[in-house]
């Protein structure tokens, strides 16, 4: 049925003017057709429809013939009837949407170069020839690129704070976006309040960009920035992300990004370490000190006698238990001067039952003469020891130094506290023998347990105490007066 106005107004038609004296007009003949589909201003000149009306219309004899006298409500019906069709609402909106995915590009500046040339393309479309944009894209059209990104991204993680903040209104207390004081700027992208407003600073810098974690948009920017630093590690990444950007969780996005880089991978990557073996027995038998003993050699060390320069070496023995030191000078890296050496150990320390050390070529030699020991004329006592004992020596394994990892540490820390305490300086022979025992003596002296917290737990296990049954004391240094 019509609506009530115009149903009206067509019942005041009827009764002003008969129905006898209408007439159908036909469509090629309706000049009011051409309103309704429209015409050019040059067509609209010259046609004599528009402007005079249908020709027949002078000649009453040449009108129309059939009258339609149906009424309102008939002809309501019959229309209904003939016109029957079925309707569909459709809700339209208007969405600015490109199908890229950035976790297919490698790169965030190709990205962002495609995205412009899209959005170019769809402005071109809309524009005439003559004005449309050609050539390489312009850097206003990149940051367009990289705020329709960053949109997307801040749409699709933090959808219900733009909805509230557009609207006028606070984010949620529970939002984790509460803390920042967000806004959105003229662009619609989310940025960081804050209480710098009137601060000199950059306005990126006042107000940095919130971006989500774990999004590709988010990833593909720590890669670009990571990649512009020239492979920078985490901390140097992130402090320069943060002039322009703030990520959440951002210490672990970037290191997720790093990890993955190809680049740095293949550069910092280590070696597979195997699971360590269990230790043998003789590094945890209970055994008295040095009676398992790992034996390894460091130097060339520099002295003086005079004008003449010596060259020394140092041999460090290591009990395998107790994790004890005793360091011996030696002058030469040859068999007699190791077998010496061994001898004054032993000396001192007692006769060890093993004796491992690496396949250097001079402990292979002395391990030789000592195996010849039994068929010379020597009447040594150290000698007839060696002999009756019988020190058995090992050998780790051909290139695996790790193996001798517990003296290969040892080591290390010798070399260190020499070096810190000589620096360039050249001893005398005798002095360089001294500043050895009492490196021996502070090796001895580290601690191989925890230091306790609490004042009335017993004092730190040390190997002075498996050797002399108590800590390390040192001289007090006797002054002029004390002695006088």
């Amino acid at each position: 049925r019509w609506k009530p106005f115009i149903q009206n107004r067509v019942e005041n038609i009827q009764q002003l003017v008969e129905p006898s004296q209408w007439r159908h007009c036909p469509t090629n003949s309706n000049p009011a057709d051409i309103l309704s589909r429209g015409s050019t201003i040059k067509r609209l000149r010259s046609d004599s429809l528009w402007w005079n009306g249908p020709s027949w219309l002078t000649d009453e004899d040449s009108w129309p013939k059939d009258i339609d006298t149906a009424k309102p409500e008939e002809y309501d019906v019959e229309y209904c009837v003939t016109e029957e069709r079925r309707s569909i609402q459709v809700l339209v909106e208007l969405v600015e949407n490109i199908k890229l995915n950035p976790e297919r590009y490698e790169h965030f500046d190709r990205l962002l170069r495609i995205t412009a040339f899209c959005k170019r393309f769809g402005k071109n479309c809309r524009m005439p020839k003559p004005d449309r944009l050609v050539g390489c894209v312009t850097p206003l059209e990149i940051q367009d690129a990289e705020n329709y990104w960053i949109r997307e991204a801040q749409h699709e993680s933090f959808s219900t704070e733009i909805y509230q903040l557009s609207n006028g209104r606070q984010i949620a207390a529970n939002s984790r976006l509460q803390q920042f004081d967000p806004f959105l700027d003229e662009n619609g992208i989310l940025r960081i309040g804050g209480r710098l407003q009137n601060s000199d600073l950059p306005e990126h810098t006042k107000h940095p960009i919130l971006l989500p974690d774990k999004h590709p948009t988010t990833t593909a920017i720590i890669r670009r920035c990571h990649l512009r630093q020239l492979h920078g590690g985490c901390e140097f990444t992130l402090a320069t992300l943060r002039q322009r950007y703030w990520i959440l969780k951002g210490r672990r996005e970037v290191k997720r990004v790093i990890h993955a880089c190809p680049s740095c991978k293949r550069i910092e990557s280590r070696p597979f370490v195997a699971k360590m073996a269990l230790l043998p027995s003789d590094r945890t038998r209970i055994t008295r000190p040095f009676e398992n003993t790992g034996l390894d050699i460091a130097g060339p060390f520099f002295t003086r006698q005079g004008k003449k320069v010596n060259k020394n070496y140092i041999c460090l023995f290591t009990c395998m238990s107790t994790r004890a030191v005793h360091l011996e000078v030696v002058s030469e890296m040859t068999a007699p001067r190791l077998l010496q050496a061994l001898r004054r150990f032993i000396a001192r320390r007692g006769k060890p039952h093993i004796l491992q050390s690496d396949n250097f070529k001079s402990f292979k030699q002395l391990d030789k003469d000592l195996s010849q020991l039994v068929s010379t004329e020597m009447i040594d006592n150290i000698a007839r020891e060696l002999t009756s004992h019988r020190i058995q020596w090992n050998f780790i394994t051909e290139r695996a130094p790790w193996m001798g990892g517990y003296w290969e540490r040892l080591i290390r820390s010798m070399k260190t506290s020499l070096k810190k305490v000589l620096q360039n300086s050249m001893l005398e022979d005798e002095e360089f023998r001294t500043i050895t025992s009492e490196v021996e003596a502070r090796m001895n002296s580290r601690p191989l347990t925890y230091n306790p917290d609490n004042p009335n737990d017993l004092e730190v296990l040390t190997p002075y105490h498996f050797l002399t049954g108590t800590h390390y004391t040192d001289i007090a240094e006797v002054t002029k007066d004390e002695d006088e």
